[in-house]
């Protein structure tokens, strides 16, 4: 496990930017109640200095990034053992991703594409059946989410319809169809950026835009409440965590301040990836 001492020093060498072509930084942190009753989750931050092809970032070097970081959270070796760790080739998958700030700071579609890509070559899970979704269908257009991003054959969806009511720890919530009724696997691809009040817009806040927008903004269900403690519940409601095999978030371009929307002066080129499974890890890293 690592200690404080050791994750300040390996943040402070991949923030120099002494990278090889793929610089993976590999976090052991403890366990979240409800993984899977392990002692230790894998955490990976995995950076490229050669990820950005002018003002796009190249899908190709992303999904190198991508393999690599598996490998470790999986614990494998092995490419395709470690993606079919996590996915089989029946899964229907959905991807929820972070377009709130459009074109001025959203979840590539780039890194979407990559992942689709590498999950299909090693799986062999179609990616005609592969969903990117949110809350907002105006969102989704304004990051990019059309076939002119090469998005040809992953679907992209506006939630227009939600499920019953579920209940954790009195907190109750609404929850997408795209993740109920139509995927049998969830991968969370937030953004690394902050949030005005929350303090970060991570892996757990991601899915605010898994449930209407009217429960989020309703005073009711303190959302925004008692500092967004009602969010740990969501994001252990059984179709979200029963789903959610894998977490990718967009460290390529981050935000340091001003957010969750998208602010220009605020954004560096982070270069980089953080994956894993556990939510609370994920977002302690981030």
């Amino acid at each position: 496990m690592i200690n404080r001492r050791k994750f300040i020093k390996l943040c402070t060498f991949a923030s120099a930017g002494l990278a090889l072509d793929v610089l993976p930084v590999k976090l052991f942190l403890p366990g979240a109640a409800g993984q899977s009753g392990r002692g230790k989750t894998r955490v990976a931050v995995i950076r490229s200095q050669d990820v950005w092809k002018g003002i796009r970032p190249d899908s190709g070097v992303i999904k190198a990034m991508l393999n690599e970081g598996i490998r470790f959270v999986a614990g494998s070796g092995d490419t395709a053992n470690s993606w079919k760790s996590f996915f089989s080739s029946g899964d229907k998958i959905a991807m929820k991703v972070n377009p709130i700030a459009r074109q001025t700071g959203s979840t590539k579609p780039e890194l979407c594409n990559a992942l689709a890509s590498a999950i299909h070559e090693n799986t062999n899970a179609a990616i005609e059946d592969m969903i990117i979704f949110d809350v907002s269908g105006d969102d989704l257009k304004g990051a990019g989410f059309t076939p002119a991003a090469g998005l040809h054959k992953i679907r992209v969806r506006q939630t227009l319809d939600y499920s019953e009511i579920f209940r954790v720890n009195d907190v109750e919530a609404r929850i997408s169809r795209v993740i109920t009724d139509q995927c049998s696997a969830l991968v969370n691809v937030p953004l690394l950026k902050t949030h005005k009040s929350a303090g970060l817009s991570g892996a757990m806040k991601n899915h605010y835009g898994s449930i209407p927008k009217n429960m989020v903004r309703d005073d009711k269900y303190r959302y925004h409440k008692d500092r967004f403690k009602n969010l740990a519940s969501l994001n252990f409601m059984p179709p979200i965590v029963d789903k959610q095999r894998l977490i990718v978030v967009d460290g390529l371009e981050a935000q340091f301040d001003g957010g969750p929307r998208g602010d220009p002066r605020f954004q560096w080129r982070f270069n980089g990836v953080i994956m894993g499974t556990d939510p609370v890890a994920v977002d302690a890293v981030c």
